[in-house]
């Protein structure tokens, strides 16, 4: 599995994610999607937000990164080696997972 690594710049003082592939810091952000739903609900409310400004909303949530809770997924294009990555993040029993697919 291929991993996000959060890296330190010293000269702005920030935390930026590193593409996990060539290790550069240039990760674009061209897609969101929302999972929210009650626990262990089969059906919720998925919207997904992309870069060509477009909005949909619909109820299907099989791509929600969490079993039984809400989640997100937020969808990267590194500028430097054309590689995409999907960073997921959900919750369970009150602690935060991460995961790249």
């Amino acid at each position: 599995m291929t991993e996000f690594k959060i890296i330190f710049k010293n000269e702005d003082g920030e935390n930026l994610l590193q593409c996990s592939h060539c290790g550069e810091v240039f990760l674009h952000q061209f897609r969101i999607e929302v999972f929210a739903r009650e626990e262990d609900e089969s059906e919720g409310c998925h919207v997904t937000v992309g870069r060509e400004k477009n909005v949909t909303i619909d109820r299907d949530i099989s791509r929600n990164p969490s079993p039984r809770r809400s989640g997100l997924k937020v969808w990267f294009f590194c500028e430097i080696c054309g590689h995409n990555s999907v960073l997921d993040i959900w919750q369970h029993k009150g602690q935060t997972y991460l995961k790249i697919i």
